[in-house]
């Protein structure tokens, strides 16, 4: 009688959904590759070939004309700025609030902090949501450029920066002027 084994069915199911299990979980490495991807998409870019060059990831943002870097693998996202709600009453650091993946976020404004002048400031059109463990916050930029391997004989002591929010929240600066953040600084003195 060629009937169905049903024992043979149920374990073939029960091996199928762990496999399945096992591609949908995502490891920090898998969370990471995935984040580069869509800050790819996002820049429109061509992803960042990994070969065996030394150095870190980086997403190289503007504000006004100066450009600046971030370690790709303490960002979360990169959004539009829209839908956003002004603090009125808040420090000038902080340029209000979003509600992202059904959470209030809140968004600093990295000009202000920096030390920049904000009277000449054009609108901020993105935000970096930068993870630092269970906090996530958001940091308005003006723009996005690329997302690339910075490796570390090309960067530079920060004596060079322009203000006290530069000198005290950049690490270094690389050959070609691009200012890398110091984001744990800056989210310490903000929760402090």
């Amino acid at each position: 009688m060629n009937g169905i084994n049903w024992e043979e069915a149920k374990a073939k199911l029960i091996e199928n959904e762990t496999a399945l299990q096992g591609k949908l979980t995502i490891t920090p490495e898998r969370q990471r590759v995935l984040l580069r991807q869509r800050a790819d998409r996002l820049l429109g870019r061509t992803p960042i070939t990994h070969d065996a060059a030394p150095g870190q990831d980086y997403l190289i943002f503007r504000i006004d004309p100066e450009r600046y870097a971030v370690e790709l693998s303490e960002l979360s996202a990169i959004i539009h700025l829209k839908d956003w709600t002004p603090l009125p009453v808040a420090p000038r650091e902080y340029f209000g609030v979003i509600n992202y993946r059904g959470e209030i976020r809140t968004i600093m404004n990295l000009r202000i902090i920096l030390g920049m002048d904000s009277d000449t400031a054009a609108s901020p059109k993105f935000v970096l949501m930068v993870n630092r463990g269970h906090m996530e916050t958001g940091f308005c930029v003006d723009g996005t450029e690329e997302a690339r391997k910075i490796a570390p004989d090309r960067m530079k002591p920060t004596c060079q920066a322009d203000s006290d929010g530069q000198k005290k929240y950049v690490r270094a600066i690389t050959d070609d002027g691009i200012y890398i953040l110091h984001t744990t600084a800056i989210s310490a003195d903000l929760t402090s």
